[in-house]
């Protein structure tokens, strides 16, 4: 599934943005008797899903705090292509549900405004 993300505001303000995304493996509950089972997004050290970003993830740096922050200024108007879809790379997890889950958080593009939000000094 591809995922992008548009800045539809109708006026003039540019937005700071950042995203991030989950990632959970369970199996069906049926096995376990109405309970998910959570599983490991790594086998023997290994990453069990291949991700491949899009043209714009490039242009996003990952934080200390388990956010990607966009390296400039997300305009009115602007798209911005982030991901292109995940491959299975280990068998063994056909069988259990993947869902991967992305947020995603835009303010004014305003130093100020970042700093107080979300604590982080932004080149804006």
């Amino acid at each position: 599934r591809e995922i992008s993300l548009t800045n539809n505001s109708t006026g003039s303000t540019d937005a700071a943005l950042r995203v991030r995304f989950v990632e959970t493996w369970t199996e069906p509950s049926s096995v376990f008797g109405g309970i998910d089972e959570v599983f490991s997004n790594y086998k023997n050290g290994a990453h069990v899903a291949t991700f491949d970003y899009g043209d714009d993830w490039g242009k996003f740096t990952e934080g200390d705090d388990g956010w990607f922050y966009y390296n400039g200024v997300f305009h009115p108007g602007e798209s911005l292509d982030i991901f292109d879809g995940v491959t299975l790379t280990d068998a063994s997890y056909n069988t259990y549900d993947y869902e991967l889950t992305f947020m995603y958080e835009a303010i004014e593009a305003n130093p100020v405004a970042v700093q107080e939000e979300w604590g982080r000094v932004m080149d804006i």
